[in-house]
């Protein structure tokens, strides 16, 4: 069996620039799966081309299109609706946290990347750090393939496609299941981000990460309500119970006025003591 014969038009006789145009435009779709990876797949076997420059080249140019992904969504916050963005904002915190990680989780893996690039656009994520961790994690796959299919293609490529049911290029001769399963994966992963943007997040995110809220966030205070430091709390400890408190506190919030101002707190004292010790810290330092 011919790998090759499956995919006359991802024929490796097209070169590199042919590599370049076909990974970059089969990754500039949002949501719509164009297999370039067959193409550097095929490539990758035998000798004709240096599997470095396929693997560095598929990568670059892959990550350039999402990087136009995620500049189109970066500044499709501009229709966004003032209300969806508020509803965003404790996400858009998420990801400034995790968001190379997650970029670059989506490059190395066969999952729906721009299911995570587009939402980092929309959070404003930084341009930078999301090419950087997208591009190493282009390379990663990219190079897994390349590898692969140079050392190990017999064992593992057509092994690949048998499971599929492909033996031979005539089981490809119907295009239609192919190009409706494409259209069916790209209308899913739309909706899948329009209902992102719908999504009440500080609702999602505040009961488990409450720091993804904003400061003055009602939501923040109703979930955050229960662990005050009030009063009735502190009549049920003993008689010589002490309040601390790292400092700066939030009179009201987590603590009422009268705990932190009461005969129990001793917040300035452990405060002065915090001082004391950062000072034997900075002088240990420049010892």
């Amino acid at each position: 069996m011919d790998i090759w014969d499956f995919f006359p038009f991802f024929s490796p006789e097209v070169g590199y620039i042919g590599l370049a145009l076909v990974s970059f435009f089969g990754s500039l779709i949002p949501f719509v799966p164009i297999p370039s990876f067959i193409l550097l797949v095929t490539m990758s076997v035998g000798t004709q081309f240096d599997i470095h420059i396929l693997a560095i080249l598929a990568a670059v140019t892959a990550t350039l299109a999402k990087q136009i992904i995620f500049y189109l969504s970066y500044g499709g916050r501009k229709i966004i609706s003032d209300k969806t963005k508020k509803r965003m904002l404790p996400f858009q915190r998420l990801v400034k946290k995790y968001g190379a990680a997650a970029a670059f989780v989506a490059a190395a893996t066969p999952i729906p990347d721009d299911l995570v690039y587009v939402p980092l656009g929309l959070a404003k994520y930084n341009p930078r750090r999301f090419f950087i961790s997208t591009l190493l994690g282009k390379l990663l796959l990219c190079y897994i393939l390349v590898l692969s299919s140079h050392y190990l293609s017999d064992s593992i490529v057509d092994p690949i496609f048998a499971s599929f049911g492909i033996t031979s290029a005539d089981d490809l001769d119907n295009p239609w299941p192919i190009l409706i399963g494409i259209i069916i994966f790209g209308v899913s992963m739309t909706l899948v981000v329009i209902l992102l943007l719908r999504l009440d997040w500080a609702k999602i995110l505040g009961r488990f990460m409450p720091w993804t809220l904003e400061d003055d966030n009602d939501q923040k205070r109703k979930i955050l309500e229960p662990y005050k430091v009030d009063s009735n709390k502190i009549s049920m400890a003993s008689s010589d119970a002490i309040f601390l408190h790292c400092l700066p506190a939030h009179r009201g919030e987590e603590v009422d006025a009268d705990v932190i101002d009461g005969v129990n707190s001793v917040v300035w004292d452990e405060a002065e003591n915090r001082v004391h010790a950062q000072k034997s810290i900075i002088r240990w330092c420049l010892s």
